[in-house]
């Protein structure tokens, strides 16, 4: 619900920015589409090749909407070609694919790659039953240290990892 608000907020405050420059700088229009990137963006890197299609779509027609919408106010219907628009809808779709299908692999790889620390986590562990649930207790305490310490993002899902493996060479 409010994701998709706010989504739609930005792609909003795009239009106006984009149909803005269009109106007054006409030969800009296919770089004026460049800002269109923010909420595909966005929407990719939150929601994977399903949100970056769908915020170009959105940003696609209201950049159609809005350029028609100036036309008819200035009474310049021929400023509108179909084959350009058209272009710029492909572009902005191909936009969207592209860089959500780049945040749906790069999930994938993470999350790959939290398997095959934990699978070499539990091989130490099975190796040494002395040590048993030591792996994962030090991994949580260092998180949670970690996360006190303001660590964030990148840097504490690293940490993660670390920790996990601390005894790898056991």
């Amino acid at each position: 619900g409010q994701t998709l608000l706010i989504g739609a907020g930005m792609v909003l405050a795009v239009t106006a920015i984009a149909v803005t420059v269009s109106s007054f700088v006409p030969e800009g229009g296919p770089w004026v589409l460049l800002v269109y990137l923010v909420p595909i963006l966005w929407a990719a890197l939150g929601f994977g090749m399903r949100g970056g299609v769908l915020a170009a779509a959105g940003s696609g027609l209201a950049y159609l909407l809005g350029i028609a919408w100036v036309a008819m106010m200035t009474g310049n219907l021929s400023a509108i070609d179909p084959w350009i628009q058209s272009a710029h809808l492909l572009i902005l779709g191909l936009a969207g694919a592209f860089i959500g299908e780049l945040m749906d692999a790069n999930r994938l790889l993470r999350r790959d790659l939290l398997h095959v620390a934990q699978a070499l986590t539990q091989a130490v562990e099975a190796k040494d039953s002395y040590t048993e649930g030591h792996l994962h207790r030090v991994s949580e305490y260092a998180v949670t240290v970690g996360a006190r310490l303001g660590l964030r993002g990148q840097e504490l899902e690293m940490l993660h990892y670390a920790s996990m493996l601390h005894d790898i060479g056991k």
